[in-house]
């Protein structure tokens, strides 16, 4: 998921409209908020190095299968995520980080998608409009489209995975990746402070729907051109 997004989405529920953001401890005692946090933040990190590869076409940004996607097609992506950042905000997000996450999303929405129709996974969710409603995005954008396909068919593998147990390290890493009100969660609390949040109800079903995609993504026909990182 794009900074772009996170912060919408995460800005949106954590703002308070009665005044001034509230203590630290305060906001992040909402288990609901904190387990939101900890899926964005541990799906998001999901790593694509292994797919990292160039066919024959240099301005082609990846290949999924059959499908390709140009440079211009992500270009055009991204830019549609700036313009929906308000003009004070757009300087905290570097383009190079929104590129690669929007060819991250493009990737394993559709090896999921490839993957939920072979294991007749019937992949359902809100309509196009309801879902760009609730964010506030136009429902013509191309990437409202993009994250409405990644967010509906990531929920019908989630209800598949097996949630796996934590480790410290993965409790860490949902810690440090975790944003809340558009600022990281490490700035708002200590890890001993929220650590008890990042248990195995919080995290394991998105460490297992991560495991899964791993696997997805690791038989899928695939490869992203290098200048798109490994995120």
């Amino acid at each position: 998921m794009s900074p772009a997004v996170a912060r919408r989405e995460i800005g949106s529920e954590a703002a308070d409209p009665r005044g001034p953001a509230r203590p630290a401890r305060e906001r992040v005692s909402s288990m609901h908020r904190v387990r939101r946090l900890a899926s964005i933040a541990v799906v998001a990190a999901l790593a694509l190095g292994g797919l990292t590869a160039c066919r024959s076409d240099p301005s082609v940004a990846a290949y999924v299968g059959s499908a390709r996607y140009t440079d211009d097609t992500i270009v055009r992506t991204v830019e549609e995520v700036l313009a929906s950042v308000p003009a004070e905000q757009r300087g905290q997000i570097r383009p190079a980080s929104v590129r690669e996450q929007v060819v991250h999303m493009l990737v394993v929405r559709d090896a999921a998608r490839a993957y939920a129709k072979a294991e007749g996974i019937t992949v359902a969710g809100p309509d196009l409009r309801a879902f760009a409603e609730e964010r506030r995005l136009p429902p013509e954008a191309s990437f409202t489209q993009l994250l409405h396909g990644y967010s509906t068919v990531l929920d019908a593998l989630s209800a598949k995975a097996a949630p796996v147990a934590p480790t410290e390290d993965d409790q860490r890493e949902a810690y440090e990746h975790a944003q809340i009100q558009g600022q990281p969660l490490s700035q708002a609390a200590p890890f001993a402070e929220v650590r008890k949040f990042f248990d195995q109800q919080t995290l394991g079903p998105a460490l297992g729907l991560r495991k899964l995609l791993g696997e997805v993504l690791s038989d899928a026909d695939i490869s992203i051109h290098p200048r798109y990182g490994t995120t």
